[in-house]
């Protein structure tokens, strides 16, 4: 009867060691070449938000918006809407540069700030040793609200960055494809992760500023610019 006892809690005590870790806040601070530190925020419930100098982006369930400010105040859109708006004056044009395509291949392992990842190499497709970027990502799941926000902002950069030629190049794309495999935590030495702090974060960091623009509201909002 003992050893059964025994065996019983033996077995819960496994079960409760390959159990998933519980949801946590979390703050990770990225340091940028020549430019303000990144802070990138995730709480337990799955928001999250990015800092990136003058830009604040915002994530909340499946959506995810940009917040801009002009002499008015800040304003919140989706970032589709914005990126959709960016580009509306965009002069007609055929399409991206031509570019080879890009491939993303495994390099082995890295640990950046005592997080372990795997190292990636962008190169062309046809010349794997032609490295173009390398970047080092975390597959740890605890990570990956941290890295689904990084995510959200590097696409929204390179996208909004080629409005006016028709959209991300392959380059473009295949940097898009690394940051969307988890958690980057260097991308070459332009980011690099410096520390990440489990503490609680304040849920009204994670409020989305007003008003919330729609397509039409945002149009207004960014041709005609108020006075001081």
């Amino acid at each position: 009867m003992i050893a059964l006892v025994i065996r019983a809690l033996l077995a819960l005590l496994l079960l409760a060691a390959c159990a998933p870790a519980a949801p946590e806040d979390m703050t990770a601070r990225y340091l940028r070449e020549g430019q303000p530190a990144l802070v990138v925020m995730s709480a337990a419930n799955g928001d999250a938000r990015v800092s990136a100098g003058d830009t604040l982006f915002l994530r909340k369930g499946d959506r995810e918006y940009v917040v801009l400010h002009d002499a008015a105040g800040n304003f919140s859109a989706t970032i589709e809407d914005a990126l959709a708006l960016f580009g509306e004056d965009q002069p007609a044009i055929t399409g991206p540069p031509t570019q080879p395509e890009y491939a993303l291949s495994e390099a082995g392992t890295e640990s950046v700030a005592g997080v372990k990842g795997r190292l990636w190499m962008g190169h062309p497709r046809e010349v794997p040793s032609l490295a173009s970027f390398e970047g080092v990502v975390s597959s740890d799941p605890a990570l990956a609200p941290l890295g689904r926000a990084l995510a959200m902002q590097t696409r929204f950069a390179i996208v909004r960055n080629s409005t006016a030629t028709g959209g991300p190049g392959n380059f473009g794309k295949a940097m898009i494809a690394l940051f969307e495999k988890g958690a980057v935590l260097r991308f070459n030495q332009i980011l690099k992760l410096e520390t990440i702090d489990r503490a609680p974060i304040p849920a009204a960091m994670f409020a989305l500023p007003q008003p919330l623009l729609g397509r039409d509201a945002l149009r207004s909002r960014l041709r005609v610019q108020p006075k001081e």
